[in-house]
């Protein structure tokens, strides 16, 4: 299985994933996480952008660069420091045949 994000916070009803460098998540795109013999269905409802840097230095990024200044300015690798924060909520759990409405949380940091 191909893992394109990882759960990173969040309360039942909006858990946050982290998107991988590299992928893609949509509105609307279902996700599964795996828990040992069960895989639980997820779907994506909003998705935001998130940053490894202070929203300071981000907006004195983005100015040095908007006035020509800060072409070569970077302070983390690009696939590290931005990045997009998708938002999710349990649709399914299914174990074996068996599928009934999920009553938890996915583990933490589940991919």
């Amino acid at each position: 299985m191909e893992i394109v994000g990882q759960i990173v916070s969040g309360e039942y009803a909006e858990i946050a994933v982290r998107q991988k460098s590299g992928e893609t998540l949509e509105i609307g795109e279902l996700l599964v996480s795996e828990e040992g013999q069960r895989k639980r269905l997820l779907q994506v409802f909003d998705l935001c952008y998130g940053s490894a840097l202070r929203e300071d230095s981000l907006q004195l990024m983005s100015g040095l660069r908007l006035e020509g200044k800060g072409e070569r300015t970077s302070f983390f690798e690009e696939e590290l420091r931005n990045y997009v924060v998708a938002k999710i909520k349990p649709v399914l759990d299914v174990e074996g045949k068996n599928a009934r409405a999920p009553k938890s949380l996915p583990q933490f940091f589940s991919q």
